[in-house]
C-alpha cells in the first residue's frame, strides 16, 4: 500500500481534533513539551474534546506532566487527565525547579491514567531539555 504512514504534526487541539473527525488520522501519538510557549490565551495541544478515541491514544513526554504550575492556571497533567487520555510514557520525573511538588504522576495515576516511567532515558531527556 502506497500513501503517508506517519506525519508529524504541529498544532494544538483543534488540529488534533480535526483530524480524527475527518478520518484523516487513525492514530495520534502525541508529544508535550514541558513549557508551552505563548500567551495564555493561545491555542494548547490539549483541550476540550469528547472523540472516545483519546481514551486509547499514548502521550509521549521526556517530561514528566505537571500538576501544579506556577504560570498557567491548568497544568498538563490536569489537561491530559481532562481529555481522556489514558496512558502516559515519560523519561524525567519533574525536577522542583520552579514549583515544588509539582510532579503528575499521582494525580493522573489516581484518575486512572498508566503512567509509564522510563527512567532509564533520564540522562537523554536531561539533555534535550538543556539545549
Amino acid at each position: 500500500m502506497y500513501g503517508v504512514k506517519r506525519l508529524m504534526v504541529e498544532g494544538g487541539g483543534t488540529i488534533h481534533t480535526q483530524l480524527l473527525e475527518a478520518a484523516l488520522a487513525d492514530e495520534l501519538q502525541l508529544v508535550i513539551a514541558p513549557l508551552l510557549v505563548g500567551q495564555p490565551d493561545a491555542v494548547r495541544m490539549l483541550g476540550p474534546a469528547d472523540d472516545a478515541r483519546l481514551t486509547t491514544a499514548t502521550i509521549y513526554s521526556y517530561l514528566e506532566p505537571c500538576a501544579k504550575r506556577a504560570s498557567r492556571p491548568r497544568p498538563c497533567a490536569q489537561l491530559i487527565r481532562d481529555s481522556g487520555l489514558r496512558r502516559v510514557v515519560t523519561a524525567w520525573s519533574e525536577p522542583d525547579t520552579f514549583v515544588a511538588g509539582a510532579d503528575g504522576t499521582e494525580l493522573l495515576e489516581d484518575a486512572g491514567v498508566t503512567v509509564v516511567s522510563l527512567p532509564e532515558y533520564a540522562n537523554v531527556a536531561q539533555a534535550l531539555h538543556l539545549l
